[in-house]
């Protein structure tokens, strides 16, 4: 599911259990969740039962497995949003511009920045040279739930515009310039959950 389809089916799921000043007693009820996600189960669960092997290894609170079980720390961080007025946006915007300009040997700079599309091969071969890498272009994929809003548009007629595969790319660039500094600094760390531009 996606973020806010997520999100909306726990309030309903909440609302189940615990109610609202409209709900009687006799109308909540016990709700049983099987999740892989600790985010879920900390968001929804009063009680956790964790499965190894068809077997109930340890039931409680979130907070007395983690205190009995956990090691180490859990970060959450979201990463700022790409704006068009950001040096990071406009830098990205420059470099597809120069891009496209040397891939199609035609002259834009009279149209509007808004009249810019890239095709799929377009977007893939901007991406690879902008990077230098293809980390960031093999995101471009229709099972990336990061890359599908770029990909879908890159595969219709009209393409991608110039403004989204921008934003895209400076997203994307902050997560990994967030996460490569993580890993450096901390070399045991483990990114264990990726949704969009929050990292876990």
């Amino acid at each position: 599911m996606d973020p806010a389809a997520r999100r909306d089916m726990w309030k309903l799921i909440s609302r189940m259990v615990s109610g609202d000043n409209h709900t009687y007693e006799h109308d909540k009820t016990s709700v049983v969740l099987t999740t892989h996600s600790m985010e879920e189960c900390e968001a929804l669960c009063g009680r956790i039962a964790i499965m190894a092997g068809g077997k109930i290894r340890c039931l409680g609170s979130a907070q007395h497995l983690k205190s009995r079980f956990g090691k180490g720390w859990q970060v959450e961080v979201k990463v700022l949003e790409a704006s068009d007025v950001d040096d990071d946006y406009k830098q990205a915007v420059a470099s597809f511009l120069n891009q496209v300009k040397s891939q199609r040997g035609s002259d834009i700079e009279n149209g509007q920045l808004s009249d810019v599309y890239f095709s799929f091969d377009e977007t893939i071969a901007a991406l690879n040279t902008v990077e230098g890498k293809t980390n960031i272009s093999t995101m471009i994929h229709e099972d990336d739930a990061n890359g599908f809003v770029v990909w879908k548009d890159a595969k219709a007629t009209t393409g991608v515009s110039l403004s989204t595969l921008a934003n895209f790319y400076s997203q994307e660039q902050r997560v990994q310039n967030f996460v490569d500094f993580i890993i450096s600094n901390y070399p045991d760390t483990l990114l264990r959950e990726r949704n969009f531009n929050r990292c876990a």
